[in-house]
């Protein structure tokens, strides 16, 4: 599907999916829409486990049950998530510019310099 094409579709008959990008809403099951519901509520809400480098329930039941619903395992890895430093696994929460390219770091590896 071409930008204009969703550019042309109204605000209520699409959604955004984080792994997809924009969804017409009439392209996709029921199922893959509470399945996509679903993930990014525990993107959203999920905690991070900076030893094991992915997403979490901290104990929260709906983040449990969703996790359980989505077949996933505690820690839920998530690559892209991570710190690109060598052997890092916490969250990136940093981008800047470096000489080999754009980073995403974590806050202890940023070096804005």
């Amino acid at each position: 599907m071409t930008p204009e094409r969703v550019k042309a579709i109204k605000a209520n008959e699409w959604t955004y999916c984080r792994s997809c990008g924009p969804i017409i809403m009439g392209c996709i099951t029921e199922i893959e829409q509470l399945t996509a519901a679903l993930e990014d509520m525990c993107y959203q809400f999920g905690g991070w486990s900076d030893s094991k480098g992915g997403l979490m329930t901290d104990g929260l039941s709906a983040l449990e049950y969703a996790f359980g619903v989505l077949d996933w395992n505690e820690p839920h890895p998530v690559p892209g998530m991570c710190c690109d430093e060598p052997g890092c696994k916490k969250q990136r929460t940093c981008g800047w510019p470096s000489p080999k390219g754009y980073r995403h770091t974590c806050s202890e590896h940023n070096k804005t310099e």
